[in-house]
């Protein structure tokens, strides 16, 4: 069956349902905002996805993998820069790897002008390999050690490799301006251009970055002579925006450069790691000799002052973070949504000292130095509490026998870093010895430095990864991405709140689709100590239950409050061998690419899922950001090709079958997929494959 098919049955089965039918938006509402209205189906044919999206809908028992874009036939997307593209002032630079996070910030009083902020958050190995050379006109250093994987590279070619690496990083401010077509060019050479990258002030120490908060003191007394001031950004995943118009970019996963561990000063624990050809792109912070406790913040960036120091806010703690969602509300202190990206990881709230007033303009940014972090406690009736990460919370750590994976990391001492307890009688033992987090650091800038140890020590409650958290624009509710609940050596999360993550009824072996949860602040106060939280969207196929999305990970509402998911599967389509393995069944290849999905928050349709983007072969689609006009989305493409790399010749995978769940879900179908070998997007002529960040807009 080929896809008009599918989009044809799609429609029966939404007029069936008792929806509008999926026709264009009419010419004036598409000229005003990207859907028509709160509440409604937005004007698109869905794209085809694998599974089955509802019970009237047909099987495809053949599907084609494309490396393309795939956007609804209403609409037309332009690529607005690349990996490699030179836009900047300094000839030498070049626009980073790997796009994540997106923020537009408009110039004037409407969008034909503004400056477009994209993180940068790794390298992908082979793709990276694979086109270097072709991309930016030189060999990687060390390139043919690496190809080969034969001898070893020396001193010299491995702090240059480190540094390639690090300058993928960080993040990029580009100047857009909006051609009378609609479409988003890039002014070459502006002053706002520039990049803000791993290796910042390496070379040129008056582009440190700085620090403050309660850890900058820990900081500034470290051995790489530097003070407070700081070597670059690196690992930026999601963010977020201020109402003063500064950008907030979040550095994930920092440990896969510079290790992590602490002791109970905040003080680096020594550790032995290396970097060499077979994993050139793990450690190199650490083979560059960078601080490790100076990395894992949230940094604030002014993209309209080229000349302002990105500042790191320690005061909103050291972990893995994924976003910030601010919460601004007149008079009201400043409230900061947090997830902590990692198996086990902790959602945390940051509530400034101060009121929030709109008036005070760009000094609101003094609002995220002084404050009080919190991490959330759930409780099984469908309560909550906020839980303060001071030195004065008491010290009572989870019950193991609730984690899936059965072990909780706590802090060690007097060693520094994790120790794992398995047992209710250890955590009990641990609570027993240290009585409250002043017995485990010295400070409370030592603390928030060890924010992910010092929460499981005081009881936060182990989640299922958050990653994206979005506030609701109509009534301040909380929306948290939680992507997916396999547990790992780090942790797992608390079974008895994340059930509904889960599709079979042994709690210990539960494919890990994720789910979308929604907190309710008490009050509708973004300062309160106490929320509600519900399940708002499981996924996994429809037919078990789902939503047809899998594992969420960004989050971005238009300005109707419907909700867009992007989806992060890992993208490596392997086969489904066996459903009865409630594991296998939960594989990426199950769902195909990675998808961008339209969600309705609101109204009868509320929770309803419609495949709105199908991304390019391995790749994640990340960053959704909507103009204020709402003419114009901007989407990243990140690792496109991430596994196999630069696509030659059209070259094809074997087609390979896998075992989907019927319409009904009574039955199992067959479908054969045909996949490409690599990817070349954006090109369309065998170039190389690039990550990119595309605006999407109707035709």
């Amino acid at each position: 069956m080929d896809s008009v098919m599918q989009r044809r049955d799609f429609l029966e089965f939404l007029a069936a349902a008792g929806a509008a039918t999926l026709l264009p938006a009419p010419a004036e509402a598409a000229r005003k905002a990207f859907v028509p209205g709160a509440g409604k189906l937005p004007g698109f044919t869905p794209v085809a996805v694998p599974a089955p999206m509802a019970p009237t809908f047909g099987e495809l028992t053949r599907f084609e993998v494309k490396d393309a874009l795939v956007v609804p036939r209403e609409y037309r997307y332009e690529v607005v820069v690349a990996w490699g593209d030179r836009v900047f002032a300094d000839p030498a630079d070049h626009f980073g790897y790997n796009n994540d996070f997106t923020a537009f910030l408009p110039l004037g009083a409407d969008d034909s002008e503004g400056l477009l902020w994209v993180n940068h958050e790794y390298v992908s190995e082979k793709p990276w390999l694979d086109t270097y050379n072709s991309v930016i006109g030189k060999p990687l250093p060390g390139e043919a050690v690496l190809r080969t994987q034969a001898g070893s590279l020396d001193d010299e070619q491995k702090r240059a490799l480190a540094k390639a690496v690090l300058y993928e990083q960080g993040g990029s401010i580009v100047h857009l301006r909006r051609d009378p077509s609609g479409r988003y060019q890039v002014v070459k050479g502006s002053k706002y251009n520039r990049r803000v990258s791993g290796i910042e002030g390496l070379d040129k120490p008056e582009r440190l970055l700085d620090a403050d908060g309660p850890a900058a003191t820990v900081l500034a007394a470290g051995k790489d002579g530097l003070g407070k001031r700081i070597v670059g950004t690196f690992a930026n995943c999601s963010g977020g925006v201020t109402p003063w118009g500064t950008v907030l970019s979040c550095e994930e996963n920092f440990q896969s450069q510079v290790p992590d561990a602490v002791d109970s000063r905040g003080v680096p624990v020594p550790a032995k790691v290396g970097f060499d050809p077979a994993s050139f792109g793990d450690f190199a912070g650490a083979a560059l000799g960078l601080a490790p406790n100076k990395y894992g913040w949230v940094v604030e960036i002014d993209p309209r002052r080229p000349e302002a120091v990105p500042v790191k806010r320690t005061a909103l703690g050291r972990f893995r973070h994924e976003n910030v969602a601010v919460r601004a509300v007149e008079g009201k202190p400043l409230a900061c949504y947090m997830g902590d990206d990692r198996t086990g990881g902790h959602t945390w709230k940051f509530v400034s000292r101060n009121p929030y007033r709109a008036a005070a303009g760009a000094a609101g940014s003094a609002l995220l130095a002084e404050g009080t972090l919190y991490i959330a406690r759930y409780r099984p009736d469908g309560t909550g509490e906020w839980v303060p990460l001071v030195l004065a919370t008491p010290v009572d750590p989870a019950d193991p026998t609730h984690v899936a994976g059965g072990r909780v990391l706590l802090p060690n001492r007097p060693a520094g870093g994790p120790v794992a307890v398995d047992t209710p009688e250890q955590a009990a033992a641990f609570k027993e010895r240290y009585k409250t987090l002043a017995d485990l650091y010295e400070s409370e800038g030592a603390m928030l430095i060890d924010a992910f140890l010092a929460a499981n020590a005081v009881g936060g409650t182990p989640t299922a990864r958050p990653e994206d958290l979005e506030i609701h624009p109509t009534d301040g509710s909380v929306f948290i991405a939680y992507t997916s609940g396999a547990a790992s050596p780090e942790g797992g999360p608390d079974d008895r709140i994340f059930v509904t993550a889960f599709k079979s009824e042994d709690k210990r072996d539960k494919p890990p689709h994720g789910a979308i949860y929604r907190l309710f602040e008490e009050a509708n106060d973004p300062a309160a100590l106490r929320f509600r939280w519900k399940t708002f969207a499981n996924s996994g196929e429809i037919a078990a239950g789902g939503a047809g999305f899998a594992f969420p990970d960004n989050l971005c509402f238009d300005s109707q409050a419907n909700l867009w998911i992007c989806s992060d599967i890992g993208n490596q389509n392997q086969p489904v061998p066996n459903r009865t393995n409630a594991r296998a069944s939960a594989t990426s290849g199950l769902f195909g690419s990675n998808t961008l999905w339209f969600m309705a928050t609101d109204g009868a349709k509320a929770g309803t899922a419609l495949p709105f983007a199908t991304g390019p072969v391995e790749c994640e689609l990340t960053g959704p950001t909507f103009t204020n006009d709402g003419r114009t989305l901007f989407l990243a493409v990140q690792h496109p090709g991430e596994g196999g790399g630069w696509r030659k010749n059209g070259a094809t995978r074997p087609e390979t079958e896998y075992e989907l769940l019927s319409a009904d879900g009574k039955r199992t179908f067959v479908q054969t997929r045909s996949i490409p070998a690599g990817s070349n997007f954006p090109s369309t002529d065998g170039g190389p494959p690039k990550p990119c960040v595309v605006a999407i807009r109707r035709r």
